[in-house]
């Protein structure tokens, strides 16, 4: 009590805290040498004004009297405890948002979902009018049950519209919280940018068409283009290479979000004329002068479009979060404000940069420069690549396992694989799933190689009793590795499924053509092990002959 602040336990914020340091130091022996080291809010000498400290205190000895005494002594962390703090507060932040989002996805997902049966059922029922109109007097054609009209088909058209526009609020604020939290990881898998790239046109083309705009990809032709590096410099040593490897190896998802954001800002901000993508490659080699002869490869995408075309001086805000050029524009076109603020951070996670040039009245070009290199092609790869190619979709029906514990769900993903001609059986959590697997395959133990009675497992990830997750790891264990599962989550990428052990996943909400193209792919893997399997038999029968 030797300071003007007092004794170091009556300046604890947090009393209780300091009565539990002074009980434990009393009860270790006077002879032994204690050392309590902590971390506590003190008050300091301005009166109102606390630290966090880094506190040791150690009981001994006083020298001279022999008495025991505590010695201490406090460090200033308050800036190393303020930063955690805001890590800690963007995590929780991270963990409430993606709670939020799967509750409000997994409704959502049953809205585009249904408006997906909607539309094909009244498809189906639009032939079924034509083919009796063909087959009877147009006095005595009677209406056929589930067609809509045209006032109708333009209700769903718009309840698609409206779902679409909220999901894409819902992952624009999920994204940016994980990328905020540092939680969203990169991957670098080998894919096909040419694909990804066609995709992504083949996403928008319908926007497109509804405005009367010209949408075009200009792929691989060499451009002279004023490209800059991440410090917003031009790139020395560039030299233009009209050739883009057809695989390399990145992120595919985020580059595909990258590019949708960008089309969609496009078609958005543009009444008339075009939209177009022109994507091109080019080479640097390192600084001669530091004996860097290294040549990178690097993409270079630009989203052009000839709408109305962004000011200079929102041009320097336009990539900051919750930023649009204008408050008119929030109000006229909507949207988060997130958008580009994404796209910002995802590009500069995967090494590249981003940037605008734009002129009011006459469009806008987004562009951005990403590193890429060129995985190995082993001859295993190669195989895997011909025959997906150019397979044609088999008709065999499936017989599938839907672990869902909405009911909703189950109906709607139920519906939609009988709708392709698939049997379906469903239960309502993991356990009920393993329990149906291990009896279906106890009933055929008596054959001699044991058939697999389910093609295909489809298995959500959040249920009752057992998740998905623990439910997958014990199959995984108990033998069932040629089982096809895949995960149905919103909050999942191809990096976690495989450890996992999914074999795929399908993203909420699920759509029908996703379904659909991921159980051809099923259909693929299946058919090339049965030819590898088949191959390697004949021989290992031909040489054990032998």
């Amino acid at each position: 009590n030797n300071n003007s602040r007092g004794s170091l336990l009556h300046r604890f914020v947090d009393q209780k805290v300091a009565t539990e340091v002074l009980l434990t130091l009393k009860e270790t022996s006077e002879t032994s040498f204690a050392t309590i080291n902590m971390e506590a809010e003190l008050y300091t000498s301005q009166k109102g004004k606390t630290q966090w400290s880094a506190i040791q205190l150690r009981k001994t000895l006083d020298p001279v009297t022999s008495q025991p005494v505590i010695l201490y002594s406090a460090h200033d962390k308050s800036d190393a405890m303020e930063a955690k703090r805001e890590r800690e507060a963007r995590i929780e932040k991270s963990e409430f948002l993606a709670v939020m989002a799967h509750e409000i996805r997994t409704p959502l997902h049953q809205v585009t979902g249904f408006i997906d049966l909607l539309e094909s059922t009244s498809v189906e029922a639009d032939q079924d009018r034509h083919e009796t109109k063909e087959s009877k007097d147009e006095d005595d054609e009677r209406q056929v049950s589930g067609v809509m009209n045209e006032e109708q088909k333009g209700y769903v058209k718009l309840l698609r519209s409206s779902a679409e526009t909220l999901m894409t609020v819902i992952s624009d604020v999920l994204d940016y919280s994980k990328l905020e939290a540092g939680h969203m990881k990169i991957e670098c898998i080998p894919f096909e940018p040419l694909s990804v790239m066609q995709g992504c046109m083949a996403a928008v083309r319908g926007s497109c068409d509804e405005k009367g705009l010209v949408l075009k990809l200009v792929y691989g032709e060499s451009r002279n283009l004023n490209i800059k590096n991440q410090n917003g410099l031009p790139f020395t040593n560039r030299k233009t290479s009209p050739i883009i490897p057809f695989r390399i190896l990145g992120d595919p998802n985020r580059l595909r979000q990258v590019v949708l954001n960008l089309l969609s800002n496009a078609i958005k901000f543009t009444s008339f004329g075009s939209v177009q993508v022109e994507v091109s490659s080019f080479v640097t080699e390192g600084n001669a002068d530091n004996n860097d002869h290294e040549l990178r490869r690097w993409m270079h995408v630009v989203v052009k479009d000839t709408g109305t075309g962004i000011s200079e001086k929102n041009q320097k805000t336009i990539f900051q979060k919750y930023k649009q050029a204008a408050v008119s524009v929030a109000r006229t076109h909507g949207g988060t404000g997130l958008g580009l603020a994404i796209c910002q951070t995802l590009v500069e996670k995967m090494g590249g940069s981003i940037g605008v040039e734009s002129e009011i009245g006459k469009g806008s070009s987004f562009w951005f420069t990403l590193p890429i290199s060129t995985p190995r092609l082993s001859s295993m790869d190669a195989e895997r690549a011909g025959p997906s190619a150019t397979m044609k979709q088999d008709t065999k029906s499936f017989t599938i396992l839907v672990a869902e514990d909405n009911k909703i769900n189950q109906k709607l993903v139920g519906n939609m694989l009988k709708r392709m001609g698939h049997k379906v059986t469903l239960v309502e959590n993991g356990q009920l799933a393993i329990d149906l697997i291990k009896q279906e395959r106890n009933s055929n133990s008596h054959e001699a190689s044991v058939r697999r009675v389910f093609d295909a497992v489809l298995m959500d990830i959040q249920m009752p009793v057992m998740d998905g997750l623990e439910a997958t790891r014990r199959l995984r264990a108990m033998g069932y590795r040629d089982l096809p599962i895949l995960g149905l989550t919103a909050s999942m990428k191809r990096s976690d499924y495989q450890e996992l052990g999914f074999d795929d996943w399908l993203p909420k909400p699920i759509l029908m053509n996703d379904l659909q193209l991921k159980l051809q792919q099923i259909r693929e893997r299946e058919s090339q092990n049965k030819a590898k399997t088949s191959g390697t038999g004949m021989f290992r029968w031909g040489w054990s002959r032998n």
